[in-house]
């Protein structure tokens, strides 16, 4: 069964693949900054600004997940080692889909992964979600010089839920900094 499933979604995306754009010729197209937050700029986190809020994860100092500040609601960044690292937009954490954060491409959070697979440039890979399969995917975009990336994220074979994008390491990881 789960093969006969996966048979069908893999068909559904090479057809949804054949209609997208032509590549990238290098991180044109790829959004690299944020309200002015370039990914790969020193970040220092701010202890006392309370318009800054970072998570509680293990090592904040090392990695963590950043939001507020001059970033506009639902979208949260990774900082790893004073850098940033990637932005980020979590369905569960956007705003109503009238005003809901942007991604590169023009991808959202909530859109058809049909859609999606439309807006991104040719040459993605598709692998199966980690936790959550089946049905889940990673959809996951390189640009031709190999420094940047994005990746979707789909739980249910029909809706992106999250977005993730900037340095590849830091694309590639599931849970938060792991």
């Amino acid at each position: 069964m789960r093969f006969a499933a996966a048979c069908v979604v893999t068909f559904a995306l090479a057809a949804a693949t054949s209609s997208a754009r032509t590549p990238v010729a290098g991180p044109a197209g790829l959004t690299d900054s944020v309200s002015g937050l370039h990914i790969g700029d020193p970040f220092p986190i701010p202890p006392d600004d309370p318009r800054w809020r970072m998570e509680n994860w293990p090592d904040p100092m090392s990695c963590t997940q950043v939001f507020g500040g001059s970033l506009p609601e639902g979208i949260y960044m990774m900082v790893r080692d004073g850098r940033i690292a990637r932005f980020e937009i979590v369905s569960s954490l956007a705003v109503v889909p009238t005003s809901a954060p942007s991604a590169p491409f023009g991808l959202r959070t909530g859109m058809s992964m049909a859609e999606a697979m439309v807006r991104l440039p040719s040459g993605v890979i598709i692998e199966e979600h980690k936790y959550n399969w089946p049905g889940g995917y990673y959809v996951t975009w390189y640009d031709v010089l190999r420094r940047r990336a994005i990746r979707i994220q789909v739980a249910d074979s029909r809706f992106v839920d999250v977005i993730l994008w900037g340095d590849i390491d830091a694309v590639r990881l599931a849970e938060g900094c792991v």
